[in-house]
């Protein structure tokens, strides 16, 4: 990898070649392996994103109905949380 690093590669994550990109199926097995966050994030930029955006929008980024992004995360992105 580090022979990778030293050239200019067009790539973002460059493969054992620098011109060849890595291997997606490689770099999934290694984010389950150190197992980043994935839910948490998910949800924040969910939170953010209702704060900021049309519903409509909000609905069709996240693959979520217009009525849940109305009203559930919106309750969650006000801060007024009840259990």
């Amino acid at each position: 990898m580090r022979r990778a690093l030293d050239e200019v590669s067009p790539y973002l994550l460059p493969g054992k070649f620098p011109h060849r990109p890595r291997n997606p199926r490689g770099v999934a097995d290694l984010l389950r392996q150190h197992g980043p966050p994935v839910l948490s994030a998910w949800n924040t930029a969910l939170v953010e994103a209702v704060t900021t955006l049309p519903r409509i929008v909000i609905a069709d980024l996240f693959g979520i109905s217009a009525c849940t992004a109305a009203e559930t995360w919106s309750k969650y992105a006000s801060g007024r949380w009840t259990h």
